[in-house]
């Protein structure tokens, strides 16, 4: 081998390395928070990640609605706009 390609190889196996040392940053808890009589989109816990909540059939929301969302905020690492259970129309 020359030595350009030693140290091409060097550089991928020097971020290979770094991007090993990523720590993922989560919101308490290992899923999401349940709300009742709903169906959230996702199980994901990671910083940043939004969870749809749908309304089961014949229940909705208190304001009326059958979708919410909350958010894992970055900055908190909590749950952010977590919804009330929904309730029977």
């Amino acid at each position: 081998m020359q030595e350009e390609e030693y140290k091409e190889i060097e550089l991928l196996v020097h971020e290979c390395r770094c991007s090993m040392n990523v720590v993922e940053i989560k919101c308490p808890g290992s899923t999401p928070p349940i709300v009742g009589n709903a169906v959230r989109s996702t199980n994901v816990v990671r910083t940043g990640t939004a969870i749809h909540y749908t309304c089961d059939k014949g229940h909705v929301f208190e304001d009326g609605s059958r979708y919410k969302t909350a958010i894992c905020d970055e900055t908190t690492e909590e749950w952010r706009y977590v919804p009330d259970d929904c309730i029977g129309e």
